[in-house]
């Protein structure tokens, strides 16, 4: 199951949509859906893996966090820079996976299932 879909990503940062397609930024949907999205999936279930079974369930959290970090990367690998505001939700968005691994933070009890 997927943590986030393309739509999810690009409600949480809409000037993607026009950068779609567009410009020398070069970043289809595709992109997006199969390897940004996933490799937000990876980064989630590596930083989780040693306290919940993953995948997880869905959660709309995960979702925002997996969303979060997908923009970033996109914006990593395609812009010329990261917004400042982008960076900090990235930093928060690992954060709150750090405390949720650690301990401090739990997944809601339909979203994951502990080791």
């Amino acid at each position: 199951m997927a943590y986030a879909t393309l739509n999810d990503v690009l409600r949480r940062y809409t000037p993607l949509v026009s950068m779609l397609g567009t410009g020398s930024l070069q970043i289809t949907s595709e992109d997006i859906s199969s390897v940004y999205i996933a490799d937000a999936e990876g980064i989630i279930n590596l930083y989780l893996g040693s306290r919940y079974v993953t995948p997880l369930a869905s959660d709309p959290a995960i979702t925002d966090l997996c969303s979060d970090i997908a923009i970033y990367r996109v914006l990593a690998d395609k812009a010329p820079r990261i917004p400042d505001f982008m960076q900090a939700r990235y930093t928060n968005a690992t954060s709150i996976l750090s405390m949720i691994r650690d301990g401090q933070m739990t997944l809601g009890t339909n979203s994951g299932q502990q080791v």
